[in-house]
């Protein structure tokens, strides 16, 4: 806790955060002399992608989705309640799925090679500094 309040999450101070940028940057700019293509992705992506990979049979437990509010009549009771609207997102588990997905269905007669970054979001009991 600080000045009363629970820490939010886990949180990298300056020195981690110069110090990862410095290791991304030698990782990325190897790769990109190598002829690797940089992409960013979105910390969105298609539940269809995720089914495809089979994602949620093997991991359903730390799939998170997307969802949004919505109001829906409770009966007859003039008041609204809310429950979560599914949506056709998930939190991005991994940034692979998104790479999968880009040459999905395609015959690839080159290598290539990718560097990507994003968010990732799964659900685990508990994480380690």
């Amino acid at each position: 806790m600080t000045d009363g309040y629970p820490q939010a999450a886990p949180v990298r101070d300056r020195g981690s955060l110069v110090r990862l940028e410095h290791l991304d940057a030698l990782l990325r700019d190897a790769a990109l002399a190598r002829g690797a293509r940089a992409v960013q992705y979105p910390a969105l992506i298609a539940r269809e992608v995720l089914q495809h990979a089979e994602y949620p049979e093997a991991f359903p437990h730390l799939l998170m989705s997307a969802s949004c509010r919505r109001r829906q009549p409770a009966g007859d009771d003039p008041q609204m309640s809310e429950e979560q609207a599914p949506t056709a997102w998930c939190l991005s588990p991994a940034v692979c799925y998104h790479t999968y997905a880009e040459f999905a269905g395609r015959v690839l007669r080159d290598p290539i090679a990718v560097t990507a970054r994003g968010r990732c979001f799964r659900y685990e009991c508990h994480t380690e500094p």
